[in-house]
């Protein structure tokens, strides 16, 4: 009985029966930058490829998926993005600060006391109050130098002497003296912690201590992020998230990196991911016809380390399909349309007014 019903069933799909039609995509906008999308991965087939081996590996893992999601959302931002890119980058070209940002990041995903006492610190350093700017320098220092951090706190008090990039916090001590209290005990408790010598430490020294790019880069997207609580969050679970899979870190910055050389993906790429995210039948749709196309997805990652890539250098400006451009100024050597002359109308004259006649004079009396 129930192979006679897949008979039939068989029977009434023929092979030829006509496609699905495409979900729709009303917005206007949403629509040409998806489209816009789509016709540069498939003009690029290996980057097809990765795109779509990442998407598979992360519907596969609901965690990973949904912190990546949280900062496709975040990289829609702009000037964030900017940021987060730069940041990329140039981990991308310092294999030494990659290797000690990724064991910062495995440690603080393995160890809750760490992630803890790092959170304990990070509140107190952006609590508000007079001179925010000046402190964040003195919560540097003690970062870039954590073998001071608990002598200077232990102070009775807070004389003159020490690195000038102390002084704010100093003088932020002598205004509110359970300050010193609070952040000696969280100092003291983050520094019993064995992850913090060995992964916390050597890590803070290289982004909070130098002049190198990586220091720059980073501190710019750490004072970013320090304005947007929420998208600091995002970011820091995206990459708490990915320390589990360190064998797919380096390909994952690999995939969005190859995204923003391509020039005509990198502008619309996460407004895509955007459409993908927000209209789960537009992704299955898509997938499909993907895969009718081109196959499965290749198992993602790949082996090997990814290849190296050649300098990026970010574009000017860039212009979303559909973004109304404002149309140059006519430059002072182009030529010009001569207007016409405005015709000149020779008006008439008025008469002259007439001049009156001279009174006749009186006789004189011989």
């Amino acid at each position: 009985m129930i192979l006679a019903l897949v008979l039939i069933f068989i029977a009434q799909t023929p092979a030829d029966a006509p496609a699905k039609p495409a979900p729709r995509i009303e917005d206007v906008g949403e629509r040409r930058v998806f489209e816009e999308a789509q016709r540069a991965l498939e003009a690029d087939e290996s980057l097809l490829s990765l795109h779509r081996g990442m998407r598979a590996f992360l519907r596969a893992d609901d965690g990973l998926r949904q912190a990546e999601e949280s900062y496709d959302a975040m990289m829609e931002i702009s000037s964030l993005r900017e940021r987060v890119e730069d940041f990329e980058e140039v981990l991308i070209a310092d294999g030494a600060a990659r290797t000690d940002y990724q064991r910062f990041a495995a440690r603080a995903q393995r160890d809750p006391a760490l992630r803890d006492a790092m959170d304990g610190l990070g509140a107190i350093e952006t609590e508000t109050r007079p001179g925010a700017r000046e402190l964040s320098r003195s919560f540097a220092y003690l970062r870039a130098h954590p073998e001071t951090a608990i002598p200077f706190l232990m102070r009775r008090e807070q004389g003159g002497s020490g690195p000038a990039d102390l002084r704010p916090l100093v003088d932020a001590i002598r205004s509110d003296v359970t300050l010193q209290h609070r952040l000696r005990e969280v100092w003291t408790r983050l520094d019993a912690l064995a992850g913090a010598r060995e992964a916390v430490y050597p890590w803070w020294a290289r982004a909070y201590g130098g002049g190198t790019a990586a220091a720059k880069r980073f501190l710019v997207l750490d004072a970013a992020l320090a304005r947007f609580p929420s998208l600091r969050r995002a970011w820091e679970g995206r990459e708490l998230a990915w320390a589990t899979r360190p064998e797919a870190v380096a390909w994952r910055d690999y995939v969005y990196a190859r995204v923003r050389r391509d020039p005509a993906l990198g502008p619309v790429y996460f407004g895509y991911l955007h459409t993908l995210r927000t209209h789960p039948e537009v992704e299955k749709y898509t997938e499909d016809a993907f895969a009718a196309k081109h196959g499965a997805p290749l198992a993602w990652p790949p082996q090997g380390t990814p290849p190296r890539l050649p300098v990026w250098t970010r574009p000017e400006s860039i212009t979303r399909p559909g973004e109304p451009v404002n149309p140059d100024a006519p430059s002072l050597d182009e030529p010009s349309l001569d207007r016409p002359e405005r015709p000149t109308i020779n008006r008439p004259t008025s008469p002259n007014r007439p001049v009156a006649p001279e009174r006749a004079q009186k006789p004189v009396a011989p």
